[in-house]
């Protein structure tokens, strides 16, 4: 890690651990005057570990010196699609903490070809879920220095009969039998005679008694 680096880290009181920053520097600052904002590019070996990247970040919200807002972008020399698709599992964990009802994507099948990733799934539903979430996970991507791929879904037919299979059995054995009880005979029922009238007139008489 250069002394630029080190100086910067101080900045915004980031103290990580050096041998994760082996080789590392900083590659250029650029200063956006429009927004006061500085955008710093951090040039590293090796892919950092998601956990220690979002320190980074986070840490960047302390500000240079406290008084300069800034942005860290990460540029690697090495990335590879196992680092990638590492990291989208651990975007799609946190996307699946904020919405249970993806549990299922947590075993999902990942794949990249010519910058693009596909996400199998086994429902429609699930695939309509995957395109709203796709721009955001482009997005973590891209901010955590990985690249810019395109992510898509497609419905694995296999696992969608195999949960089709899944509910069916689950509404069998939820079904529970209803029986009607049979009307009571009333022994010796006497007709009812006498004139219709209204709840109003039974009040009426009600009253003068």
């Amino acid at each position: 890690m250069t002394d630029e680096l080190k100086r910067f880290f101080k900045s915004i009181k980031y103290n990580p651990n050096e041998s994760d920053f082996e080789g590392s520097s900083v590659l250029k600052v650029i200063y956006l005057k429009q927004d006061d904002i500085f955008e710093v590019y951090i040039r590293l070996k090796n892919v950092l570990p998601k956990k220690i990247a979002s320190e980074l970040f986070k840490a960047t919200l302390n500000k240079i010196n406290g008084e300069k807002t800034c942005k860290v972008y990460l540029n690697y020399d090495n990335v590879s699609e196992k680092d990638c698709l590492s990291y989208l599992k651990e975007f799609i964990e946190d996307l699946i903490k904020k919405r249970p009802s993806l549990i299922n994507l947590k075993e999902a099948s990942l794949a990249i070809e010519d910058e693009i990733i596909t996400i199998e799934v086994s429902t429609k539903l699930e695939e309509m879920e995957v395109k709203k979430e796709s721009k955001g996970l482009n997005n973590k991507l891209l901010q955590y220095g990985l690249g810019e791929y395109e992510i898509t879904s497609i419905v694995n037919e296999e696992l969608n009969q195999e949960v089709k299979a899944d509910l069916e059995r689950n509404k069998i054995s939820n079904e529970i039998p209803i029986y009607e009880p049979s009307p009571k005979k009333i022994v010796n029922q006497k007709p009812i005679e006498g004139e219709i009238t209204s709840i109003n007139n039974i009040m009426g008489d009600m009253k003068n008694i």
